[in-house]
């Protein structure tokens, strides 16, 4: 009895680890909105709210938390990074943010608002700051790494916040390339990456524009146009990735220009451009045309020599003929002249 009631217990216990896995694997957790962009200056104060949606079946507790973001990669992920206790640091926007960690009950289905502040100090350097409130179901203390969205069970609302005063946008597509130079099909990847040399985030809008061998517009692809996100943060690099499709067909082959252009800064003033080559040969396709037309020559070829040997042959059986038919002639006469003798 003991040894059943042993395992009993057991899996009592492991059925509850699988039940509360699967529920953590099913939280959904969604705050509004998921970014931020105001500009402050020295000293200011402002004020807002989030709003914490709990879409589950049941009650959850949630912990909300600062926390610095920066650039990671050029992929257009997030690093989040805590504010260090009891250092004196006017760089940190987290640092500045005011918000309650204090436990934030939500029930199924509802939703719970969640008040901040945020103080500039007076003696803060102007340009871009950025941080984020985090919302999760444990409180967060060490570093977050992975998308500024969703990590895990946590959720975050990004903070852009530009500082007034002598603020440099400045930027450049560093590199613009097709992910190959040749391709069997009108279909290309472009890979733009553009550099932030400023001290403010910015966000590069436009267009690439593909041409093909005449210059004739064969495809468009909008960079970043409505849309709040897909900013790149100042003295970083961030790789955006297009895919164009333009079609199949012989009518698609040959050389192709492809030129990205963009705008950027508050009022849109600055722009950069680039432009990128690529040829559309479908290798399969021209080797069973010229196979076939290989074949259709050959055919011809043969044919003509068949012709012109027939035709050759014709004229000797006619010469022969004639040559026969003469000396028929000749030795008609030569008996005819000696039956006469």
């Amino acid at each position: 009895m003991k040894i059943l009631k042993f395992i009993l217990i057991v899996a009592i216990g492991c059925f509850s680890a699988i039940a509360a896995f699967g529920m953590e694997n099913k939280l959904s957790l969604t705050v509004t909105p998921p970014l931020f962009q105001v500009v402050l200056e020295p000293g200011e104060e402002w004020a807002s709210k989030l709003k914490i949606v709990n879409t589950n079946g049941y009650d959850l507790t949630v912990y909300a938390v600062a926390m610095d973001f920066s650039a990671d990669g050029e992929d257009g992920h997030g690093k989040f990074t805590p504010v260090i206790k009891d250092k004196n640091d006017s760089e940190s926007l987290a640092g500045w943010i005011n918000v309650s960690k204090k436990p934030i009950f939500i029930p199924a289905e509802k939703s719970a608002e969640l008040p901040f502040a945020v103080k500039i100090p007076d003696n803060v350097q102007p340009g871009g700051h950025y941080a984020a409130i985090l919302v999760g179901t444990a409180p967060t203390d060490g570093n977050v790494n992975g998308s500024a969205i969703k990590i895990s069970t946590m959720v975050s609302s990004l903070f852009f916040v530009k500082i007034k005063g002598d603020v440099l946008e400045k930027g450049r597509i560093r590199e613009f390339k097709t992910e190959k130079y040749f391709y069997q099909e009108p279909n290309a990847i472009f890979d733009l990456r553009f550099e932030n040399e400023g001290n403010v985030h910015l966000q590069p809008k436009g267009d690439v524009v593909i041409y093909n061998m005449w210059g004739e517009e064969k495809g468009r692809i909008q960079i970043n146009q409505k849309s709040d996100f897909g900013n790149v943060l100042p003295g970083s690099v961030r790789k955006f990735v297009f895919d164009w499709r333009g079609g199949n067909g012989l009518s698609g082959i040959g050389r192709y220009k492809a030129v990205a252009s963009v705008v950027f800064g508050e009022n849109g003033t600055e722009s950069a451009a680039s432009a990128a080559y690529f040829w559309v040969l479908p290798i399969k396709t021209i080797l069973s045309i010229a196979g076939g037309a290989i074949f259709l020559i050959a055919l011809i070829i043969l044919l003509i020599k068949f012709y012109i040997r027939r035709t050759l042959d014709g004229l000797n059986n006619e010469s022969l003929r004639k040559k026969y038919s003469s000396r028929k002639k000749t030795k008609a006469r030569d008996k005819k002249t000696v039956n006469n003798e």
